[in-house]
């Protein structure tokens, strides 16, 4: 050390270093969250959407059974959510 460095300069340079090295893992973290963990939660909930589907589908059959040719379809009108 010279007359102008202190402890707290070499305290406050490994601090400095240690924010630095957090602050890249943290971004590397967030790209991998990103690129990998992100594209395969949407491709599970997607089946996972389409099970709940067919279920709520047998669901509704046993609330209100009706002939295949009486169930709205996309020729009669019918909209989602009506």
């Amino acid at each position: 050390m010279n007359a102008y460095t202190s402890a707290d300069d070499s305290f406050s340079r490994r601090v400095e270093e240690w924010v630095r090295n957090a602050d890249a893992e943290i971004r590397h973290a967030a790209a991998y969250v990103d690129r990998i963990i992100v594209p395969e939660v949407r491709h599970e909930l997607g089946g996972a959407a389409r099970v709940l589907a067919g279920h709520l589908e047998r669901i509704a059959d046993r609330l209100d059974p009706q002939p295949p040719a009486s169930r709205p379809d996309s020729d009669s009108g019918w909209k989602r959510g009506q």
